[in-house]
């Protein structure tokens, strides 16, 4: 499913190469860039690790195990050697940090995605306006312990659709991708592959660790998230997800992301 949607975020989209340096020349090197919409940046893998945090804007990085969605007021942590795709439908601003990979073993060897509290925050921006030369002083030894202290806390808020592999659930996937409003039943999905609604909620499980309609309701709620950034209303919103009502979106929204959008939107896009 990785390469499917690929070939779809290809389509349309402009092609850039990675940032320049191939190599880290201090233990921590900032990195600030700024995404145009419909750019994606060509596939590659990093000998560091990296923090990606979404200032502005939505990103999702493709890696072999599936899609990761960073919006903003989140990060992503990318160890080293994942290759990865970054993408941004509606443009993004983004601060990484590129961390030697002998000092960040204690952030683990698995991609996930984490909130971005107010002094991690302000500790990433700092730190990428570091000049390219700087200097590696006490002071900025222990800022860089802070963070590494806070990194190790983060709770993982799980933005994530792994890669699938199965030709019964991969029409079903495409089709929400293509139009998250589609109504489809499970029973109808199950007439149309020729499987049962029963063996289709437990391919749901196995591959998404939930059920259909808990699925459907995620990856809604993921979706949505590029249109809050875009300042779409919530009514608007609601109908082009295929919610019933603005109440019924924003009740799927506080039980996924733990607040009102109202709330995610001041939080995040201020």
């Amino acid at each position: 499913m990785t390469d499917n949607i690929e070939k779809q975020t290809m389509k349309g989209w402009v092609l850039t190469q990675r940032s320049k340096h191939r190599e880290l020349t201090h233990p921590i090197m900032p990195v600030r860039r700024d995404m145009e919409p419909m750019v994606q940046v060509v596939k590659h893998s990093h000998t560091w690790g990296q923090l990606v945090y979404a200032s502005q804007g939505v990103m999702q990085v493709i890696a072999d195990d599936g899609r990761y969605i960073v919006p903003p007021g989140q990060a992503l942590w990318l160890p080293s050697g994942v290759e990865h795709q970054v993408s941004s439908r509606y443009g993004a601003s983004f601060r990484n940090l590129h961390i030697d990979s002998a000092l960040c073993d204690v952030l683990g060897s698995k991609v996930y995605t984490f909130n971005v509290e107010p002094l991690l925050r302000e500790l990433i921006l700092v730190m990428c306006e570091w000049p390219f030369d700087y200097e590696m002083t006490a002071e900025r030894q222990r800022l860089f312990d802070v963070l590494i202290d806070l990194l190790k806390s983060a709770p993982n808020t799980g933005l994530f659709m792994p890669s699938i592999n199965d030709k019964r659930l991969s029409p079903i996937v495409e089709a929400l991708s293509a139009d998250p409003s589609h109504k489809k039943t499970l029973e109808q999905w199950a007439a149309e592959v020729g499987a049962s609604s029963r063996t289709l909620n437990r391919l749901f499980n196995q591959y998404f660790g939930l059920g259909f309609s808990q699925w459907k309701q995620k990856f809604r709620i993921i979706q949505s998230l590029d249109l809050l950034a875009q300042e779409h209303s919530v009514s608007n919103i609601a109908s082009r997800l295929g919610y019933e009502s603005s109440s019924a979106f924003i009740f799927a929204f506080k039980k996924h992301m733990g607040c009102s959008p109202r709330s995610y939107c001041k939080l995040n896009h201020s």
